[in-house]
């Protein structure tokens, strides 16, 4: 049944195998049993920030391929590309796999960054971004678009001159998600949007309280909306996604409307 074990340490003991084995298990355990059912992908942290104008990673842990890596000091990606020769175009950002043997009995196995303007297989994609210039998209005020000939508040993500996070997958039960960078933007966008839906609120309310929205959700709402959803890409499915927050819809009354809302948790 249940159980917790503590390993005591008494001045001038030994330490047994039996001790070192307990705490060599005890977090493992721990995080298998927390994340065990999760997707591969990011599963805590790995922000993008800026900070003193350089990109940087926050900490964090990404699951992949089954095992869970650790980063736990950020990484300045600005000060890490300043030594790369790249050019003016787009690149990938992958994390690759690495494994040292440093003794007899302690392997590091890592994940690495590697830069690739193809698609590559057997590494998680981290993002895309423009090698010559990193700028991290965001959604554009609505004082901004009355000067700009573009017509969504969401151009910059669909720009290849910004970091492109749409295929940065983000780990949840079962099957990935969108990374929380761009359901800050979206929830950004649905707390100053005027007259929105009954629906709109839920998704406002779940981004609140979770931070992001399962696939499942974002394709019930196109659903919801009467949005034609053979979307099969990532990449499509957040551009439509995007496409129908920003328009307006007419709804049904909002006693049925309220029905729909509550397969979101927003409302109860």
């Amino acid at each position: 049944m249940l159980l917790q074990k503590t390993v005591s340490f008494v001045h001038g003991a030994v330490l047994t195998k039996d001790m070192l084995g307990e705490l060599y298990q005890y977090p493992r355990d721990f995080v298998k049993l927390k994340y065990d059912s999760y997707s591969d992908g990011i599963l805590e942290g790995i922000d993008f920030v800026v900070q003193e104008g350089n990109v940087c990673i926050t900490r964090g842990i990404i699951k992949f391929q089954g095992e869970y890596y650790f980063l736990l000091q950020p990484v300045n990606l600005t000060v890490y590309l300043q030594g790369k020769s790249l050019q003016d175009k787009q690149y990938n950002l992958y994390l690759q796999r690495s494994e040292k043997k440093y003794a007899d009995h302690i392997t590091e196995k890592s994940l690495e960054i590697y830069i690739s303007e193809d698609t590559e297989t057997d590494m998680f994609l981290l993002f895309r971004f423009w090698g010559t210039d990193m700028r991290l998209p965001t959604v554009r005020s609505q004082e901004d678009m009355v000067k700009s000939t573009k017509k969504s508040r969401f151009w910059e993500f669909d720009n290849p001159l910004y970091v492109d996070f749409r295929d940065t997958v983000y780990a949840m039960p079962e099957k990935g998600t969108f990374h929380p960078f761009l359901f800050r933007a979206v929830r950004k966008y649905l707390k100053e949007k005027e007259n929105k839906s009954t629906i709109e609120w839920g998704l406002l309310l779940q981004l609140q309280n979770n931070s992001i929205l399962a696939v499942e959700t974002m394709r019930t709402y196109l659903d919801y909306i009467g949005q034609v959803n053979e979307v099969k890409s990532r990449n499509e499915l957040f551009c439509e996604f995007i496409q129908a927050i920003e328009k307006k819809h007419s709804f049904p009354d909002k006693k049925e409307d309220i029905k729909h809302v509550h397969s979101f948790g927003g409302i109860r």
